[in-house]
Formats: C-alpha cells, sequence, structure tokens
C-alpha cells in the first residue's frame, strides 16, 4: 500500500500510533503530496480531526461513509448509534473526530489509496463518488481560506476613519498603568508578563485575571503548569480576601459566595496533558458558539505548548505559535496574556529586559505589549516587585511602578494602593 500512498500520510499514520497527530500533521507541507487531489483530500481529513469545518461542513454523514471502506462502517455505524445523545456541534464532524481518536486513520489511509488506484485505473464507478467528495473538500477548503482574505481600503471612497476598536480590561491592580495605557490593556492585542523564576508570573496573570472578573468579563485560563484546583483557590482568595491558607476550611461558604455581577470564569487545566495553540482555538471556538462578549485570554505559558522540532527549531515554532495566538486576539475578540520565562541573568542584572527573554525572542517580537517584573533581594524582603512596560504597540509610553505583595491572599497591588481591592484590610507601604 506504501508504493501508493502519499507520504502525508503515512506520516500521519504513525503519527496517530503514538498519538501526535498536531506535532507530525504541522510538519506536512504542500511538497510531500504526489498532486493536487491528495492535497485537498488531506486538508478536509486534518480539518476534520482539528475541528475546524464548525457547522459550515458540506460534508454529508452519506458522503463521509464513502470514506470509509464497507468493512469498517459497521464500526462508524456504532460510533454513529453511541454518540446521538451527544450535543458537540454536528454529528459528522463528531464522528470522523471518534474515529481518528479510535486509530482508525488506516481505514482513511486507504480511502485516499483509493482515490488514488480509482484515477489511475479510470473505474469511473468509483471515481465518480470520491471526486464528489474531493470537490465538496475543495469548497470547505476555499471557504476557511476565505476566513483570512483582507478587503482593501480604498482612500478615495472612505468616508470615516473607522477602526476596531474593542474595549480595553483595566489592569486593575495599579491605578499608575490604567492611567498611561488609557483604561488598561485592549480587546484584539496580545501582551506578555516576563520574570525570572519565583518572581511573580503566575501571580501577577492571576490578578490580572482577577481584576476582569470584576469587571464583569469572562476569563479563560489555559494553565499548563499547576492544576485547575489550585488555580480555582488562587482566584477565590483574591476575590474574596480570604486568606489562602484558610480556603480549605471554609471551602462550602467560599464556594457559594461568587458573585453574580463577576465574569464567567473557565479554567483549562493541561499540566497534564498535550497542548498546542490549536488545541487552545479549538477550546475557543467552542466558547463561541454560546457567546461573542470579548473576554480575557491567560496562558501560563506560551513555551510550555507543544511544537515541532527542538533547538532553532524550536525557537522558530515558538515564533509560528506567538504569531497564530496574536491573530485569534483579533479573530475572537480576546484580549490576550502570556507568562515568558526571563533567565537567569536578569536577577543578575537587577531589571528584567526584552534581551532576557528565556523562550523564543521572537514571542518579545511579536507580543504588542510586555510587563516585565524585577526583585532583588531588599525588594523580597520587603515584598515588593518592580513592574514596567518594557515594550509597548499601545503608544502609551513605558510606565513603571512599584507593586506590593500580599502573599497571604495572592494579591499585588501598586505600592500604596490596597484600596484596589475594595478596601479590603492590606498592608499601605
Amino acid at each position: 500500500m506504501s508504493d501508493v500512498l502519499p507520504p502525508a500520510t503515512l506520516i500521519l499514520i504513525r503519527s496517530l500510533r503514538r498519538a501526535d497527530w498536531e506535532i507530525c500533521s504541522d510538519l506536512v507541507v504542500d511538497s510531500l503530496f504526489l498532486d493536487e487531489s491528495q492535497r485537498i483530500a488531506w486538508r478536509a481529513i486534518d480539518g476534520f480531526f482539528r475541528d475546524d469545518p464548525t457547522g459550515r461542513s458540506d460534508l454529508s454523514w452519506n458522503a463521509l461513509q464513502q470514506l470509509i471502506p464497507a468493512s469498517q462502517r459497521d464500526f462508524l455505524s456504532n460510533l454513529k448509534e453511541a454518540s446521538e445523545g451527544v450535543e458537540d456541534g454536528p454529528l459528522e464532524r463528531r464522528i470522523v473526530h471518534q474515529a481518528l481518536r479510535h486509530s482508525t486513520a488506516l481505514k482513511l489511509a486507504q480511502a485516499t489509496t483509493d482515490y488514488v488506484m480509482a484515477s489511475a485505473e479510470k473505474k469511473e464507478d468509483r471515481y465518480a463518488k470520491i471526486k464528489d467528495i474531493v470537490e465538496q473538500a475543495y469548497m470547505l477548503e476555499e471557504r476557511l481560506l476565505d476566513d483570512d482574505k483582507v478587503e482593501p481600503c480604498r482612500a478615495s471612497t472612505t468616508i470615516s476613519f473607522e477602526t476596531f476598536k474593542g474595549p480595553r480590561i483595566p489592569f486593575g491592580i495599579s491605578p499608575e498603568l490604567d492611567r498611561a495605557t488609557r483604561g488598561g490593556y485592549p480587546v484584539g492585542k496580545l501582551g506578555g508578563v516576563m520574570a525570572p523564576l519565583s518572581v511573580g508570573k503566575t501571580l501577577t496573570l492571576c490578578n490580572l485575571g482577577t481584576m476582569a472578573l470584576r469587571s464583569g468579563y469572562p476569563v479563560y485560563h489555559f494553565s499548563l503548569e499547576m492544576d485547575q484546583g489550585e488555580i480555582l483557590a488562587w482566584y477565590y482568595s483574591q476575590l474574596t480576601g480570604v486568606k489562602y491558607k484558610d480556603l480549605e476550611a471554609n471551602q462550602d461558604e467560599i464556594l457559594g459566595s461568587w458573585k453574580e455581577e463577576w465574569g464567567e470564569l473557565l479554567i483549562y487545566d493541561y499540566s497534564g496533558h498535550r497542548c498546542t495553540v490549536n488545541t487552545i482555538e479549538r477550546a475557543i471556538k467552542d466558547i463561541r458558539r454560546h457567546t461573542d462578549q470579548p473576554g480575557v485570554l491567560l496562558l501560563d505559558y506560551l513555551a510550555l505548548c507543544d511544537t515541532p522540532g527542538d533547538g532553532d527549531n524550536r525557537y522558530y515554532s515558538l515564533g509560528v505559535a506567538v504569531r497564530q495566538l496574536r491573530k485569534m486576539m483579533v479573530k475572537y475578540e480576546l484580549a490576550g496574556i502570556t507568562a515568558v520565562q526571563a533567565n537567569r541573568y536578569a536577577m543578575k542584572d537587577g531589571r528584567t529586559q526584552m534581551h532576557h527573554i528565556a523562550d523564543s525572542v521572537q514571542i518579545g517580537q511579536v507580543v504588542d505589549w510586555m510587563l516585565a517584573l524585577s526583585q532583588d533581594e531588599t525588594m523580597k524582603l520587603a515584598k515588593q516587585i518592580h513592574a514596567a512596560f518594557i515594550r509597548s504597540r499601545l503608544g502609551y509610553g513605558n510606565p513603571q511602578v512599584t507593586l506590593y505583595a500580599d502573599y497571604d491572599r495572592l494579591r499585588v497591588f501598586e505600592n500604596g494602593h490596597a484600596e484596589v481591592w475594595e478596601g479590603q484590610d492590606g498592608p499601605q507601604v
């Protein structure tokens, strides 16, 4: 069979056996295909696995059956019956997704082989059926590509200076940062919080999420380090003012204290699971099926996402990933923030700067703004963190503040401004 299968399909067969679809499929390029028809068929199959076609798919269940050899249709029929009660997108997409999850890609590969052989042998009865499916896949792909088309602005006929103006999410923890950025960080942009190990990246990220919730915005927190129970505890301590060490003893009362005016908090725990930017986008697409409200996406953190390659290839892949993430912010009306690791020299030099980035330098080049955290031994003893904008495409300069860290309640706030937490008791420094 290998002499007629396109090389890309062979890659996917091997990758599925190791459950590495996204890593290996990201390596597939057009030059791997023997002809245009194989590329189109592959894009359709890959699109279903990645959940890309959404509800606009023209590929019906009957058409999908033609992709599967007759010997395997009983298996898919059982999948169809088992999934009838599941409400998670079009039935056909779920079936293909489940089929691939159950390692039946070999069957889909055989359908690709059937297509190649039918084309070569001019067997019209088989060729016509598969050709119809491939043509539908082609139209589907064209519609997906249409999402990336940009209409030019014709200056001679334009009558206003209208542009995308999404809301701004207040930092909340610092009146100075909100003033200097004219209200906070904007929807449609991607920012970063960079710091050396144990200086406060996750702490600050959660505080920004908490302040967004208090302003009524939904927050989608993707954690690749801490488990969801721990993240949830951090948010409740910050929101309620209950000391972190007292949460467990009072959890029944605390868990029932969520206020109606707060935004919705969704915590995605990928600390023990593979996660790519595509994984995140699929989750956001699912959210957008239910709401179109602008929100905040927190990623802790991008460099822990799975990307192909190592060494220089790894840095390049992270550059591709951060560009994809930034594009998502506009596409789905989100304000994104990712944690970024600083190297050990940042601690030695005293102030975290852009050249201290430990991850791909392309992350620093692509994000729209970067808040750098620094802490020397004196500040550590005083529970203080220096925070400064070291990058901003927002056009509002480079503000910097000193934050105080209330480690009992896992809160940070601008030095001397504990009132941002609504008068909760807190040290005024």
